[in-house]
């Protein structure tokens, strides 16, 4: 299937809701800009995609991309060196109108080259950019990786899936003869399976429950894909095992995990950052290798329901850490229990 001249037509909220995954947000930050609910965000992305004749969302956001009308400039800049030849031939198979699971095995296909290489190259931008999959096919029109002609196109061997057609609201199209009048709805796609929650770094301590992360509301300043150090957040970095040592405290102290701040981990670079609110702590603040961090320093931030992979979260963003608590505990000294206060 390969992108026409003229695409689907999709109504322009439907539209709006597909060019806003184009930014990397996810179904609850586009209900927050648009000021509808997260399922509503979900029903306009399903109703689009079965419009455009599309498997995936990442071919559905394709189509709106090529009509050139999708204001790009919210993207954050990729890092130096990050788009090399091998990268931009990847980022060119996002295109496929395959499964995620069957992306990189197509990719490889198509370009001649070892899945773990795809792989490899797949893992690495998304978690440098904090990017979902139709966030990098915005970021690959934006660097001009992609231009809108090169087309959807489904794995070979494959039979594209028909393209809806397009009724207008208030026509009349009579019953042909011989069909019955109720006819069976359409049945929804089945829902996509959630990964299990992991803890690389294992932070959390042990019989602690699996925390919901869909139901925690992220700060204002954590809804989008980078926060600055000093204006949006007061990010103190700490080693793994201070970060490890401090929450199994207040496990102990039989402190609610819904009261603990965010906690970001990198598993590939063995650290851990605590998010204070702005301003909580003096710039300078510095302890046997915890530090704030300087100011104006750009975080990267995967999105709030991740738990899992190079950058995640192990404590979701829902509760500013209250640093009359925290502080001790770095420290080792015995904490003042007060409560957290909430944004």
């Amino acid at each position: 299937m390969s992108v026409q001249a003229d695409p689907p037509c999709l109504s322009p909220r439907r539209r709006q809701v597909v060019a806003l995954t184009a930014l990397g947000l996810d179904p609850y930050e586009i209900a927050d800009e648009l000021g509808i609910s997260a399922g509503g965000a979900r029903s306009h992305l399903r109703d689009a995609r079965i419009s455009a004749g599309t498997v995936t969302e990442r071919a559905l956001t394709y189509y709106v991309l090529a009509g050139k009308d999708v204001d790009l400039s919210r993207l954050p800049k990729p890092p130096t060196g990050l788009l090399d030849e091998l990268t931009c031939l990847v980022l060119r198979g996002l295109r496929y109108d395959v499964a995620d699971k069957e992306l990189a095995t197509t990719i490889a296909r198509a370009s001649d080259m070892p899945v773990g290489v795809v792989e490899e190259a797949l893992d690495n931008v998304r978690s440098t950019m904090g990017l979902s999959d139709c966030g990098l096919l915005g970021l690959a029109f934006a660097a001009g990786i992609l231009c809108g002609r090169e087309g959807v196109s489904p794995p070979p061997g494959s039979v594209p899936v028909p393209a809806a057609p397009d009724i207008k609201s208030g026509t009349y199209q009579p019953i042909p003869p011989g069909r019955p009048f109720l006819q069976q709805s359409r049945p929804r796609p089945a829902p996509r399976p959630r990964p299990l929650v992991a803890d690389p770094l294992k932070l959390l301590p042990e019989g602690l429950p699996a925390q919901k992360t869909d139901t925690r509301r992220p700060f204002r300043y954590l809804r989008g894909s980078t926060a600055v150090a000093g204006n949006d957040v007061q990010p103190v970095r700490v080693g793994v095992e201070v970060c490890r040592d401090v929450l199994q405290r207040l496990h102990d102290d039989k402190v609610p995990p819904l009261q603990w701040g965010p906690v970001l981990a990198s598993s590939e670079g063995r650290y851990t950052v605590f998010m204070l609110r702005p301003g909580s702590l003096p710039d300078q603040w510095r302890y046997a290798g915890s530090r704030v961090l300087r100011h104006g320093t750009v975080l990267h931030l995967p999105p709030h329901t991740t738990t899992s992979g190079p950058l995640y979260w192990a404590v979701p963003p829902a509760v500013w850490w209250n640093p009359d608590t925290l502080m001790p505990l770095i420290t080792g000294e015995t904490p003042q229990r007060t409560r957290h206060a909430k944004e």
